[in-house]
């Protein structure tokens, strides 16, 4: 018996027979299925990975309304209550007055324009606007804790604008992720916020406060309630199309004492601290004006007290609610995960 081996044939000689094996190979028909099967696993994962990628975008601002909502709290420890909204005048004067009593009343006078009761319905600045300036930080400067050094105001000129260097942040905002801009204004470089412009469609001249995106290239900001005005607040930025109303959101315990409106026969969820919601990946805090939402079922509320007959924040039947994606601190996660 004889054996050669090449890199292609074995021939083995056996009593004068020759046999020779080839090395398989793959036929066109093979190949094709092959591709085929590739492009059905393909077509199966990708559904897959971008449901993991949306739960891991979605955790990363659950977690970012936990860390706010932690910096509040250490706001409430150093001065003793929580931070105002900015929708009172009144709260946000005596606030401030007793967390720094020794500050003098032309810090007030800074915050204008564009802040004043008489051209913004009483607030001082929005919800937004409030969690950026309130955990920020403020100078050491006891009489000056606003326009002092490292405090959220800076002079420039006869005017103030935005201090982007501040001192004593109770949270540190990301740059990119706050609505500022540096603008010519009047012959003046500014640092200026364009929330309003962004999200009400004003223009913006010197707005001194900027409000904090939940990042991705999303518009709609974190928002912030404080407690003492939940009957009076709202938030719905009219420019951001589709981004709907914000309310604080109500919880499925009733009412015992006594109520001046119908609506007031729920409590609020967090009724006597705070709340912080996104619109999460949407864009879309979801709501209508004059409405609110109960916590966890999704009910609406209107202005009468009635309950609407439709669960999981859906307005219009078989409609699925963009709330669902909403995150806030009394949530586990997006509104959605608490559904019953």
């Amino acid at each position: 018996m004889q054996v050669r081996t090449t890199a292609h044939t074995t021939r083995l000689q056996l009593s004068g027979v020759v046999f020779r094996s080839h090395r398989p190979g793959f036929t066109l028909i093979e190949v094709l299925i092959v591709i085929a099967i590739i492009g059905v696993l393909v077509g199966l994962l990708i559904p897959a990975v971008n449901i993991a990628r949306r739960s891991v975008q979605q955790s990363a601002i659950a977690f970012e309304v936990e860390a706010l909502a932690n910096a509040i709290e250490q706001y409430k420890n150093k001065f003793g209550d929580y931070p105002p909204d900015g929708s009172d005048l009144n709260v946000f004067r005596r606030h401030f007055k007793k967390a720094f009593p020794n500050m003098v009343d032309s810090e007030f006078a800074a915050l204008q324009p564009p802040y004043s009761a008489a051209n913004n319905g009483g607030a001082v600045m929005d919800p937004s606007e409030a969690l950026v300036f309130c955990l920020g930080g403020f100078s050491s400067d006891p009489t000056h804790p606003f326009t002092g050094p490292g405090g959220p105001l800076v002079a420039a000129g006869a005017v103030y604008q935005y201090n982007a260097d501040r001192t004593n942040a109770f949270y540190e905002f990301k740059p990119q992720q706050l609505s500022i801009e540096a603008r010519d204004v009047n012959n003046v470089l500014l640092t200026i916020s364009v929330d309003e412009e962004m999200l009400y469609g004003a223009t913006a001249t010197n707005d001194l406060m900027p409000v904090y995106y939940s990042g991705g290239g999303r518009q709609a900001p974190f928002v912030y309630f404080d407690s003492r005005t939940y009957r009076v607040n709202s938030y719905a930025p009219t420019a951001l199309v589709d981004a709907g109303a914000l309310t604080p959101y109500k919880s499925e315990q009733r009412n015992t004492n006594a109520t001046s409106t119908p609506t007031d026969a729920y409590r609020f969820m967090n009724e006597r601290s705070f709340q912080i919601i996104s619109a999460g990946l949407d864009d879309s805090y979801g709501g209508l004006l004059g409405y609110y939402y109960i916590f966890p079922s999704g009910q609406s509320l209107d202005a009468t007290g009635a309950v609407g007959e439709f669960s999981n924040y859906i307005i219009q039947a078989q409609i699925p609610s963009t709330q669902l994606d909403n995150a806030a601190n009394f949530s586990d996660g997006i509104l959605g995960n608490s559904l019953p």
